[in-house]
Order: structure tokens, then C-alpha cells, then sequence
């Protein structure tokens, strides 16, 4: 859609108001009002409330339209399509059960406790799992007791504290990062969403199907790319929240979302993947000019390019150019700027984020013009 003005149903502008009120009073009395009168200050004063209830209609008229509508008014844009606001989810992990030497043959319940290390978060097993006779381990999948992202980021062997011990279990640990949990989708994504539901309505054959379809997985997911590297092979790349690759755990929600028979074409075959991160650090000399405050130029550059690294950690296929990075340092009282690192632009393909290790801005001279 090209770019258009936002929409303005009334005239907030006061000092219009109030000549159209004074023209209107002294129609009425016959007479004209000097700056003085009381008349005058009245009505000033209900002009400006005036200006507050044009301003809140404004306001309540863009919510029938998409690209302004926030919550609860979004939500019923949503309703006319059938597509609803996603709620929270809970993190996951695979957990793997240590049997002792010489177990028998036995089943570990589904709703066994694992607490993790810091007493945060509790993570139940979502399974019943057999295990057979003298097995070293058994591995289930399980999910936090808790919605949102207080799950994510656990490290390998974090959740270990069996609440609710096992007969001849020796010790459990998750045996991936915890990942998947978000918080109910905020309007952002949920507009987003909004607008690519009409592709679904051919089921998941364009591209903005599946899109549509891969984020109406998982609510944590910010960005999705759809490739087909051979004829009916459709590769679909999640990214989540926060700019990381997403766990097993969701990859398998957004090929359950897209692989029913309703919704995929018969002949396609499905995969989601993780995209590949590539790494680069961000290092940039910076000279000053010489009334400088250069702690202020720092704050300033530093926001700018935390701001930059973020919007390419959180979309897949955004480059990194150094053009652009030196236009995020060229701020009041820069002299000049030299990009160290990366040494060249960074083209990332749509299976891939850029992903940030550090920031290093530093000032190394001065000049006077």
C-alpha cells in the first residue's frame, strides 16, 4: 500500500475554534466582542475543550482502521476475519531422565516436577514415558508450569531439582535451552497477522499463507521467511522474540500449524527450520569536534546503534551496511566516523539474522572543523 497521510476527521486547530465560536456568538447578539469581555474568556475556555474532545474523536475514528487500531478495538478488527489475539505460552525443553544401574522395566508418569537450579520456574513433563529394562536414560518433553518468557534461556542442565521423585531415577536435566515461552501477543505482531489472513484464505499455497500460518504457532514468534529450494519443498524460517532461533519445541508447533491437510497443498512437503545467525561485532572510532562533550556523543551513538543491531537481530534477512551504520554515528558534534568492524556490508539471505556479539564505540581525536 503506498504511503498515505494519517486520516483527520475534525479540525483540532484552536485559534480556528475560537473564530468560529466569536463569529458565532456575535451573529447571535449583534454586536462584536472585545478582547476584554468576559464573553471572550468563556468562550476561550470551551473552545480548548472543544480542541480535547476533537482530539479524542480523531483518536476513537482511527480505531476502525488497521494500521491504528490498538487493544480492544484491534481485537474486533481481528474478529471480522476469525483471527484472534494469541495468547501466552509456556517455555519447553527436552528432559532427560538418569536411571540407576540396573533398573527394571518401569514407566515415569506424566506431571513429573523438575524445578530449575534458581527456584524460578517449575517445568512438568507433558508425557508418560516407558522405559526399558536397564536403560542409562530416557528422554520427554517438558513444559514450564508458568506462561510467558519467564522460562526462556534456561542453559543446558539448569532445570535439575526433581520436585516429585521417581522410583529408580537417579537425577534429571533438561538437555536443551528452554525456549518458546512468550507473553500474549502484543498488537504489533497481531496487526500483522491481521493483515496477512486474507492469504490464508487459499490455504497455505502463497507465501503470506504459511507466514500467516507459522506465526499463528506460537505467540513468541517476530519474523517468519518462506523459501522453496526445490519444487514443492517448502522451507519456513522462524525467528523469536528478542532476535533468537527458536527451540525444537516450536519448530514442531509451526510444522504442526502448516501441515494440516486443510491448510497445506497436498503435494508440498513442510519443514521449519531455525535460521542461521551470523555474527559480527560492531566497532566504530569516532572524531569529535572540539567543544565536544564527548560522554554526551557516546549516550547518543551508542542508543543509535543499539537501536540499529536490534532491528536486524529481530527480522531475518536484514544486511548490515556500513553506510548505514556510519549515518547512525554521524550525530551533533561528530566530525567523522570509521567503521572497524565489520570491514564490508553484510548480506544476510532470508534464512539467516544478523546477530550482534558487541558495540565498541570509542572517540580517538578531535577537530576543530
Amino acid at each position: 500500500m503506498a504511503t498515505l497521510p494519517e486520516p483527520v476527521f475534525f479540525d483540532t486547530d484552536e485559534q480556528t475554534i475560537i473564530a468560529e465560536s466569536t463569529a458565532f456568538y456575535e451573529g447571535l447578539v449583534g454586536k462584536k466582542l472585545a478582547p476584554s469581555q468576559n464573553e471572550t474568556s468563556i468562550i476561550q475556555a470551551f473552545a480548548y475543550r472543544e480542541k480535547m474532545l476533537r482530539i479524542a474523536g480523531n483518536e476513537a475514528a482511527k480505531q476502525m482502521f488497521l494500521d491504528f487500531a490498538v487493544y480492544p478495538a484491534l481485537d474486533y478488527l481481528g474478529g471480522l476475519l476469525n483471527v484472534d489475539r494469541l495468547g501466552a505460552a509456556s517455555a519447553q525443553c527436552n528432559i532427560v531422565f538418569t536411571m540407576v544401574s540396573g533398573n527394571p522395566a518401569l514407566v515415569i508418569p506424566a506431571g513429573v516436577r523438575i524445578q530449575s537450579i534458581d527456584g524460578k520456574v517449575v517445568f512438568v513433563t507433558l508425557v508418560s514415558v516407558a522405559v526399558s529394562a536397564s536403560s542409562a536414560t530416557v528422554n520427554v518433553v517438558a513444559e514450564c508450569t508458568t506462561e510467558g518468557v519467564i522460562g526462556n534461556g534456561y542453559q543446558v542442565g539448569d532445570i535439575s531439582v526433581i520436585l516429585d521423585p521417581q522410583a529408580f531415577v537417579d537425577s534429571a536435566a533438561n538437555s536443551d535451552i528452554t525456549n518458546g515461552g512468550s507473553d500474549a501477543e502484543g498488537d504489533v505482531a497481531y496487526r500483522e497477522r491481521i493483515r496477512l489472513a486474507p492469504s490464508s484464505f487459499s490455504v497455505a499455497g502463497p507465501e503470506d499463507a504459511y507466514k500467516y500460518f507459522a506465526k499463528s504457532a506460537n505467540p513468541g514468534i517476530i519474523d517468519v521467511e518462506i523459501t522453496s529450494p526445490l519444487p514443492m519443498h517448502v522451507n519456513i524460517y522462524v525467528l523469536m522474540t528478542g532476535g533468537v532461533a527458536p527451540s525444537e519445541e516450536v519448530l514442531g508447533q509451526v510444522e504442526a500449524a502448516c501441515n494440516p491437510e486443510k491448510v497445506r497443498p497436498l503435494n508440498d512437503i513442510v519443514a521449519a527450520l531455525a535460521p542461521d545467525a551470523i555474527d559480527y561485532e560492531l566497532t566504530v572510532e569516532l572524531t569529535t569536534l572540539t567543544d565536544a562533550i564527548d560522554s554526551k556523543v557516546l549516550e547518543l551513538v551508542n542508543a543509535n546503534l543499539a537501536a540499529y543491531v536490534l532491528a536486524r537481530q529481530t527480522k531475518l534477512g536484514l544486511d548490515v551496511v556500513i553506510s548505514q551504520i556510519i549515518g547512525k554515528c554521524t550525530v551533533d558534534q561528530v566530525y567523522d566516523c570509521n567503521v572497524i568492524s565489520p570491514t564490508v556490508d553484510l548480506v544476510i539471505a532470508k534464512n539467516q539474522f544478523a546477530n550482534c556479539t558487541g558495540i565498541n564505540v570509542s572517540i580517538t581525536g578531535q577537530s576543530d572543523a
